[in-house]
């Protein structure tokens, strides 16, 4: 997902932009580094490949970011413009903070509550897409602080196709039977339909949304082009 952002937001001129991804991306990478090593040492199926190809990335890409953070700084916007969008991106943080909370801490517990319980390897997988949310909180936190409505918008616009594509992943795996349809199938299914839908209403019905705004400037160039051919006619 922060990959998305970034494809969309690569252009921005807002440094703020560009600090909220790098540390996103430090956050996830060292929170999926400090996963890997509790559960290498705790679960014996993990052989040296898992340290070669899983752990000592995580490790490296979270020494590139943090001086990455160091060289570019990690200047921050400080005033906070009260526009509609800010509105979503406040449920949007809230929502990924949740998802990572309940993939970090209770996916065992709610498990053996709902009479499903999780194996080792489905917890690991799960406490790892936590260390991803919780990373993810830090785009909308700090994107209320970005300077242009636009580079608000994409984070919105990001999340919409980085679900659409993990919707047709996980609906092709199903109807394939690739997917079991477990406990661990159901919850990421039910986190991903409570992330996608307020990103898509939000870009939708959003006073300054994309396609609201790209409305509105359209009718604005169609006024603009008549009063000057209105003005040519008087002239």
């Amino acid at each position: 997902m922060p990959a998305f952002t970034w494809i969309v937001c690569r252009n921005s001129v807002d440094i703020t932009c560009r600090t909220a991804i790098t540390l996103s991306r430090l956050v996830s990478y060292a929170g999926s580094a400090v996963v890997m090593s509790i559960e290498h040492s705790r679960i014996s199926n993990f052989s040296d490949s898992h340290l070669l190809y899983g752990i000592l990335p995580c490790c490296l890409w979270s020494i590139v970011m943090a001086v990455q953070l160091v060289r570019t700084g990690s200047r921050v916007n400080i005033h906070i413009r009260q526009v509609d969008i800010n509105k979503f991106l406040r449920f949007d943080l809230f929502m990924l903070l949740l998802s990572a909370v309940a993939d970090l801490v209770a996916v065992t517990y709610l498990g053996e509550y709902v009479g499903f319980p999780v194996d080792d390897l489905h917890a690991y997988l799960h406490r790892i897409n936590g260390c991803m949310y919780l990373g993810l909180t830090n785009i909308p936190w700090i994107g209320q602080r970005y300077r242009y409505s636009e580079d608000k918008h994409t984070i919105l616009v990001s999340r919409v196709l980085c679900l659409m594509i993990w919707f047709g992943g996980v609906g092709f795996g199903i109807y394939k039977q690739l997917v079991p349809l477990d406990i661990s199938t159901y919850f990421f299914m039910g986190q991903m339909f409570l992330m996608f839908f307020p990103a898509l209403i939000a870009i939708i019905i959003c006073q300054n949304g994309p396609f609201t705004a790209a409305f509105w400037s359209s009718q604005r160039k169609a006024v603009s082009i008549n009063q000057q051919g209105q003005n040519q006619r008087r002239a």
